[in-house]
C-alpha cells in the first residue's frame, strides 16, 4: 500500500480499497494501523470534506527507501552467480515475455 500511495500521491481510502480489492472497511483498519504508525498521514481535500487523501510521512518515505534498497540487494544476490552474458540473455527472455503480454 505505501508504494501505491507513493506512486498516486493523494490517493484516497476508497481507491486503495478498489485497487487492493479490499472493502473499504478493512482498507480503512489497513490504513489506521500505518497511520498509528506515523507511515502514513490522512489530509481531507478543501473542496469535498468527505474525501480524505493519503500521503506518506518522512517515516513512511524511509520505510519505502529501505524496503526498495533490501528488494535490490536481494535481487542483486539472486542473480550474483549469472555472467554477463547470462545477465543479457535473461533480459532479453524477460522483454519477449512481456512483449507477449501487451
Amino acid at each position: 500500500m505505501l508504494l501505491m500511495i507513493a506512486r498516486d500521491k493523494g490517493s484516497t481510502v476508497t481507491e486503495m480499497s478498489q485497487h487492493l480489492c479490499m472493502t473499504p472497511s478493512a482498507a480503512t483498519q489497513l490504513i489506521d494501523s500505518l497511520v498509528s504508525h506515523r507511515l502514513l498521514k490522512r489530509t481531507t481535500d478543501t473542496k469535498d470534506r468527505r474525501k480524505i487523501h493519503l500521503t506518506l510521512t518522512e517515516s513512511g518515505k524511509k520505510m519505502l527507501l529501505r524496503a526498495r534498497k533490501q528488494r535490490l540487494k536481494a535481487l542483486a544476490d539472486v542473480l550474483s552467480p549469472l555472467t554477463d552474458t547470462e545477465l543479457k540473455q535473461l533480459v532479453k527472455l524477460q522483454q519477449k515475455l512481456a512483449s507477449r503480454n501487451s
